[in-house]
Formats: structure tokens, sequence, C-alpha cells
């Protein structure tokens, strides 16, 4: 627990505890397995195992939107070519059935480091807003303050704003709404 902890708010409180919980339960989960089942904490442990289980879900789960990370995870398996399952496997003469070109290299890299950003702005932005991925707060006290946090960045935004079309976009899609559909 940091120093700060009492007198911290108690969402705050709240984020601190389940950071250190989810690290516990990561830590025991890998501990405990590396005792019981060395096989399979050796396989998260091999980068090529984990980027195949990556290629699998992301090539399997239904499309919304988001054709980067199945991108990146294709072009992660280019470079990784050959993808041995074990050390013991030789080197195989097949290349891998992807190919890109130097452009197309590029441009990956700079989509995925742009979703990166944009993804590392969008977590500073729910934490300064006080919610969690989900958009849910802990209690009704939080509620009142992010709406307020909300309406100013909306507000700082709208100022911003150079057409009738980005106010609109503003207006209809602005994604820390509280869209409750009872409301």
């Amino acid at each position: 627990m940091p120093d700060n902890f009492n007198q911290l708010n108690k969402f705050e409180q709240a984020t601190v505890q389940e950071t250190i919980r989810k690290r516990l339960v990561h830590f025991y989960y890998a501990a405990l397995t590396m005792n019981q089942m060395p096989d399979h904490f050796d396989a998260l442990r091999e980068e090529n195992l984990m980027l195949r289980a990556k290629l699998f879900k992301r090539s399997s789960a239904p499309w919304e939107g988001d054709s980067l990370s199945l991108e990146y995870a294709i072009f992660q398996a280019f470079t990784n070519w050959p993808m041995h399952v074990d050390d013991m496997e030789p080197a195989s003469a097949v290349t891998c059935p992807v190919q890109f070109s130097e452009n197309e290299i590029q441009r990956i890299l700079k989509d995925h480091d742009r979703e990166q950003e944009i993804m590392e702005e969008l977590s500073e932005m729910r934490d300064l807003i006080g919610i969690d991925a989900l958009g849910w707060v802990p209690d009704d006290e939080q509620l009142g303050r992010s709406k307020d946090v909300v309406r100013q960045i909306k507000a700082g935004l709208a100022e911003h704003c150079n057409t009738e079309l980005e106010r609109t976009a503003l207006q209809s899609h602005f994604p820390f709404d509280d869209h409750d559909e009872d409301s």
C-alpha cells in the first residue's frame, strides 16, 4: 500500500486495492502453476505459444471494428517466423504464408504505435473521470464528480470544434456520455 493510502478518497483506495489484488492473483497463479503444472507454466512463458494463442483469439473473435490488433498479431508472427512449438523441432524451410512490404511494415508499426497512444490517452481520461473500463463508478458521490469532469472535458472539446459536423459528432458520439437506456 502507498504511504498516503489513508489520505486517498474511497475511489482511489478501491483502485489501489484492486491493482494489488490483481497482482497477487497473478503472482499466486504463476507460483502455483509453476509448482503444479510445470509444462503449462513453460507454455505461458514461451513467446511463440502466446503469439499463437493471440492469433487464434484475434482471428476467431467476432469483428468489432478493430482490424489493427489482428494485423499487428499477424505481423508479429511474420517477424518471429518460423514459430516452433518447442526447442526440439528442426527449422523449417517453409516460408511464412504472409508477406509484408517495407511500406506495409512501416504503416503497421506506425498504426500500432498510434493505437497504443490512443489507448493510453483513453486510460488516462478514464482515470481522470474516475471510471473503470466499463464506465462504472464505485458510488453515487463519485458519480457526481465523474459527471462534472465529463461536462468540463466535453465543454473544452466543444470550444475546439471548427465545424458543425465536429460539434454534432461530439454531441452524438462522446464516449463518456451516460448511455443509460432507461433515462
